[in-house]
């Protein structure tokens, strides 16, 4: 077995827990913030179509912190070699570890400008 792989399970739902989970569901609402040299920035739902063209993504958390990850063949959590990208565009950016995952903070300043910039998806 290929370690890179993960194993898939199939699951059989009801159709009526089909229909009462298609009930329940909300369209996305994310506005986006493009930068060119492939970042992006997302606040309000996570899109994944968003990232398409991105290297590099920060995903709002609320005040002025975002969760910040690369793409590529599988997502992860920004480090400090990915961060001269971000600060080229954002030059208040810092990184903060927690564990596997990286926040990234910006000035006042930068997150009106990406609010600014944010559209819906």
């Amino acid at each position: 077995m290929n370690p890179s792989v993960r194993p898939t399970l199939d699951i059989d739902v009801p159709q009526a827990d089909l229909a009462a989970l298609r009930a329940q569901a909300a369209p996305l609402r994310t506005r986006v913030a493009r930068f060119g040299g492939g970042l992006v920035a997302m606040f309000g739902d996570f899109q994944i179509e968003a990232t398409i063209d991105a290297s590099l993504g920060l995903f709002h958390l609320g005040g002025r912190r975002f969760n910040g990850f690369s793409t590529g063949f599988q997502y992860g959590a920004l480090d400090a070699i990915d961060m001269p990208g971000v600060v080229a565009r954002l030059p208040s950016a810092r990184l903060v570890r927690d564990g596997h995952r990286s926040t990234i903070e910006v000035s006042g300043g930068d997150l009106a400008l990406l609010l600014k910039m944010a559209e819906e998806a």
